[in-house]
């Protein structure tokens, strides 16, 4: 009957998972198939000891040992706890055998073979011990398990916050009142017939549990720093752009023509690949054109090293050229923009010279074209030379 029962509900385990493969295929959400189908099972066999558990729990006298008494009033069950245990053994065969053939990276050392194959031997324990009631009710523990499968089957009901309560209740809060419970002398003598055994085996999982809820507070830090990031990144962006729009509109006033600034930005949300009237060939060009949009894609990744580098950059952009204007507004210090330009322009100059020719490249032209790419500055060479170098 044993062997019948576990094959059986290995086989239906697995034919569940065959089934649904098609709608999971994500290797992450295939491998809690079998885990959330048996979690929910688990967790509804759990529920009439565990109200055993409570019911007795609040008509004992109100004391310390409580939770003893509600532990000394769980019914056997026989039947009901028999069968459950064997299902939860066909659910680690099942999920180890599963994960070989289709999720074999989220089967870990630790929190999968050594994990399944131990808890294989502590229910068959408790079966040859005539004690399966007390596995049945620790396996409400599995609650936790069962909404982080639903939450990974169906990202759109997911919510932290609530993963974390539960699994505090019960994988923590839960099995510290079982071990305590199970290591009272009248209760081991009344349960476990004055065994340590049970008490022992949940206080082995229980710096497993408490190793995976610190993972999870470390993970709610994360998100919140990584959000914390975000909405600092959105306003110093917001502030960038507030602050170009001073600039250029104080540009416009002082020049009839537009500044290297506003076409640095025109450039970056309306690339031109050929100017009008341009004598360049156009691959130069093109290649130009490719360092330049680099430069200029790593605006938005550039952090701010000091308070004042916005008012730095201001009071120098009229010597510095409006690209480092542009490059300081961001965020850049102005060491680091002669840097970047100065590879920028060797790159541009290089590959300007394999299409145009050694000969063909004068200083003049070569500085014309960085000025159209926004590598140099609207001052001329000189300008340009002492912007970059």
């Amino acid at each position: 009957m044993d062997l019948c029962l576990v094959f059986t509900s290995f086989i239906l385990l697995i034919a569940l998972h065959q089934l649904l493969t098609f709608r999971y295929t994500v290797e992450n959400q295939n491998s809690w198939i079998i885990t959330t189908i048996a979690s929910a099972i688990m967790t509804l066999c759990s529920l009439p000891f565990l109200w055993d558990f409570v019911l007795e729990s609040l008509n004992s006298q109100f004391s310390w040992q409580m939770a003893g008494e509600g532990v000394k009033g769980v019914r056997a069950r026989s039947m009901l706890a028999f069968v459950a245990n064997r299902f939860f053994q066909s659910y680690l065969l099942a999920d180890l055998t599963a994960g070989i053939f289709y999720y074999r990276g989220r089967i870990n050392l630790l929190t999968g073979w050594m994990h399944h194959i131990a808890y294989v031997g502590i229910v068959e324990f408790a079966i040859r011990q005539r004690r399966p009631h007390i596995f049945c009710l620790a396996a409400f523990m599995e609650l936790p398990t069962f909404i982080l499968g639903v939450f990974i089957l169906a990202p759109k009901t997911r919510s932290n916050v609530l993963f974390a309560v539960v699994f505090f209740l019960t994988r923590i809060l839960f099995n510290i009142v079982l071990v305590i419970s199970y290591a009272l002398p009248d209760v081991r003598k009344h349960a476990t017939g004055d065994s340590f055994a049970v008490s022992g085996i949940l206080l082995g999982a229980l710096p497993l549990h408490i190793i995976w809820f610190v993972g999870c507070i470390k993970g709610f830090a994360r998100r919140a720093k990584e959000a914390k990031d975000a909405r600092l990144s959105e306003r110093r962006i917001n502030t960038v752009e507030v602050n170009l729009k001073v600039y250029n509109a104080t540009d416009e006033k002082r020049s009839p023509t537009p500044s290297s600034t506003r076409k640095a930005l025109a450039a970056i949300h309306h690339p031109v690949v050929v100017p009008p009237g341009h004598v360049h060939p156009h691959p130069a060009t093109d290649a130009a054109q490719h360092y330049y949009h680099r430069l200029c894609s790593r605006f938005d990744r550039w952090r701010i090293v000091h308070g004042d580098v916005h008012r730095h950059g201001q009071q120098n952009g009229a010597h510095e050229g409006d690209m480092a204007q542009l490059y300081t507004l961001r965020g850049g210090s102005l060491s680091d923009y002669r840097a970047r330009i100065r590879e920028y322009r060797r790159n541009v100059a290089r590959k300007y010279r394999e299409y145009a020719g050694a000969g063909a490249v004068s200083r003049e032209s070569r500085e014309k074209m960085f000025d159209w790419v926004g590598l140099g500055t609207s001052r001329g060479p000189k300008s340009s030379r002492r912007a970059t170098c």
